[in-house]
């Protein structure tokens, strides 16, 4: 026999004493099954905090003395307390319009805000530009009207009341806190949970019985 047959012979028995290759196994139901998952809720707890708000107004009031209509621009600035108690201030111009005698001088004021969203006093003071006289201020407002009266020095008390775009004062700010659910899982008995990627043994789990998690329950070999 020559020397190439000796060799293809040699070959050929290697091979067919070779084992075969091993394939992994295949891990799916019923000898691996998806776990169960239970959900405990979470808790909360719900609180108020107070906020502030800057608004801005136009409005329109009378002169209840005179008779005179009154064109009235405002900025307010509030905070409302948990309980709805507001505090706060506001400014505002008021220009008187007289079509007989169109140059009039506007009075300008500052005023103290305090109260609740729906009713609120304001007191404070300011000047008419031109003769800059001084003026004191009290009013009480609701959501977009009010009422009140200036008292001018050397002209005496004039009273007003209007409408304007103020509405109710900003609500408390609610706050809420707490941990989320939290979620456990669980397998048959004579199973064992198990993470799917660390089974060992030239396991292979199938994707069907794999949760989210990447748990499985694993029937065991």
């Amino acid at each position: 026999m020559t020397m190439r047959a000796l060799i293809f012979s040699a070959a050929a028995l290697l091979a067919l004493g070779a084992a075969p290759a091993q394939a992994a196994f295949i891990c799916n139901t019923p000898d691996c099954v998806l776990p169960v998952g239970t959900t405990a809720p979470g808790t909360s707890t719900t609180s108020l905090r107070s906020q502030s708000a800057t608004r801005f107004s136009i409005g329109l009031q009378m002169d209840l003395y005179t008779g005179e209509p009154q064109l009235v621009a405002a900025i307010r600035h509030t905070v409302t307390l948990p309980h709805n108690q507001v505090y706060g201030g506001q400014g505002d111009i008021t220009m008187p319009i007289n079509l007989a005698q169109p140059l009039q001088m506007p009075t300008i004021r500052a005023l103290g805000i305090a109260g609740e969203r729906d009713v609120m006093a304001l007191v404070g003071g300011g000047v008419v530009l031109g003769s800059f006289l001084p003026v004191a201020s009290a009013a009480v407002q609701v959501p977009y009207a009010t009422a009140g009266a200036n008292y001018v020095y050397g002209r005496g008390f004039q009273p007003y009341a209007g409408v304007n775009s103020f509405a109710r004062a900003v609500a408390p700010r609610v706050v809420t806190t707490g941990s989320a659910g939290t979620t456990t899982y669980s397998c048959p008995r004579g199973f064992d949970l198990s993470d799917a990627a660390s089974l060992s043994h030239g396991v292979t789990v199938a994707a069907a019985v794999v949760n989210s998690a990447g748990k499985t329950c694993f029937g065991g070999y």
